[in-house]
């Protein structure tokens, strides 16, 4: 897999974490992001968006991943590194099952809640990486077709875009703090948003 588009948005979140109501806080600037590449470099504009947070996996059935996808109407995966009890999955019962039946990269069991519904499916992977992930529907897709494209973009424990993706943020995050404790921001968000975003050349 080969990195092609980069874009960020630095912006100011005013909305409250609340757990399990992610979306309302994260949605609107990953909605402006993408306006933003839509307008300014379409080409780069994705035909799907791996996310991470939950689809149908979650306890209104509408995770972060569901509610984006919505709002932009594209096809959307959720990819979570952790998992939270739902009704009739324990997350205990998750762990156990982890270990001793997800033994290969790439193999997965179904989450099955307590009206008998799929969810989502814990999975692992890589063959180094023995923690699972957990994949779900978000928009538009089916959950077999997101196990197998978040699968094809694994070469760690999380999807290539995701990794990337909280590697830039971390990076942008730090010289930010750095510079504030200076009094000097690479950043002024007092006309905004900033975005940023770079091109990478292509393979010949």
């Amino acid at each position: 897999m080969r990195l092609a588009y980069e874009a960020s948005l630095m912006t100011t979140v005013e909305v409250e974490y609340i757990p399990g109501f992610l979306a309302f806080r994260e949605s609107p600037p990953l909605q402006q992001l993408l306006e933003h590449v839509r307008q300014s470099s379409p080409t780069h504009f994705p035909d799907m968006l791996l996310v991470d947070g939950n689809g149908l996996l979650h306890e209104r059935s509408c995770g972060l991943a569901s509610y984006l996808g919505v709002q932009i109407d594209l096809p959307t995966i959720g990819v979570s590194k952790t998992f939270f009890k739902l009704p009739g999955i324990e997350a205990e019962d998750v762990s156990s099952r982890a270990a001793a039946e997800l033994t290969q990269s790439g193999s997965f069991f179904d989450l099955i809640d307590s009206s008998g519904r799929v969810k989502g499916r814990a999975m692992r992977a890589t063959k180094k990486s023995s923690r699972p992930i957990f994949v779900s529907v978000g928009h538009r897709v089916s959950l077999d077709t997101a196990v197998r494209v978040v699968h094809g973009s694994c070469e760690f424990r999380l999807p290539e875009p995701i990794r990337h993706a909280d590697q830039v943020s971390r990076t942008l995050l730090k010289a930010f703090c750095l510079n504030a404790s200076t009094g000097q921001r690479p950043w002024s968000l007092a006309g905004g948003p900033e975005f940023s975003e770079r091109v990478f050349p292509t393979a010949k």
